[in-house]
């Protein structure tokens, strides 16, 4: 039988192994459909800071010159190529999403372990979430996620500075600044991470975009 052991870290209700006994996601909302509105509604806001950037930044006609040499080349394809990497990572999101919502796992737990061995009526393994250990392991799970995004951030942030040189900048400026703010948040809190994340998903959302209009650009030159 499940039990109501708050996890004073957040006053989450555990079970008996001491898993929550909600999962954190919205209910009755699949989660193929939570990770996509998320995604879509990111990268199509995205594309129109970085519309507005192309048509409205003062400096197209060093954008154009950039644009023109992607078409002479025959990059176009190259930089809507990142779009490939963009569904690959959200396909893999959604499969973690799931496993976590049907388990009820939740942040900034990434494993469960348990004893060989041991009776069923012990605890699972987990994660410490209170006090300076608990601290210390949010801490590391925000270094780690800075970690795991790193690679594709600085592929569509070199794509993007290649057309678009001082926009990228102040972007990667603001996308650095959110995610100290997101490791101090989490360290904190489970969910003091949430600003610094969000800030930091529009940031390599306005790359995205820089990358696409570009992109988009230069293929329609080459036609």
């Amino acid at each position: 039988s499940k039990g109501s052991m708050p996890n004073s870290s957040g006053n989450v209700a555990l079970d008996k192994k001491g898993i929550p006994l909600q999962s954190g996601f919205p209910e009755g909302a699949p989660v193929v459909a939570f990770v996509c509105v998320i995604n879509g509604f990111f990268l199509m806001i995205g594309t129109c800071v970085a519309y507005a950037i192309y048509t409205l930044g003062g400096d197209r006609f060093h954008h154009d010159h950039k644009i023109k040499i992607l078409a002479t080349h025959g990059l176009g394809w190259t930089y809507c190529g990142l779009l490939a990497f963009k569904v690959c990572t959200m396909g893999i999101s959604i499969v973690s999403a799931d496993t976590r919502k049907e388990s009820r796992v939740r942040p900034p737990d990434q494993h469960v372990y348990k004893v060989f061995g041991a009776p069923d009526t012990q605890g699972y393994v987990l994660l410490e979430h209170d006090g300076a250990i608990g601290r210390f392991n949010r801490a590391q799970r925000a270094h780690f996620n800075h970690l795991e995004s790193l690679p594709y951030v600085i592929l569509v942030w070199l794509f993007a500075s290649f057309i678009f040189p001082f926009p990228s900048f102040v972007i990667i400026s603001v996308f650095a600044a959110s995610r100290i703010h997101f490791a101090n948040g989490y360290a904190r809190e489970p969910k003091g991470r949430d600003a610094g994340q969000q800030v930091g998903y529009l940031c390599i959302s306005v790359l995205e975009g820089l990358c696409v209009v570009g992109g988009a650009m230069a293929m329609i030159r080459q036609m």
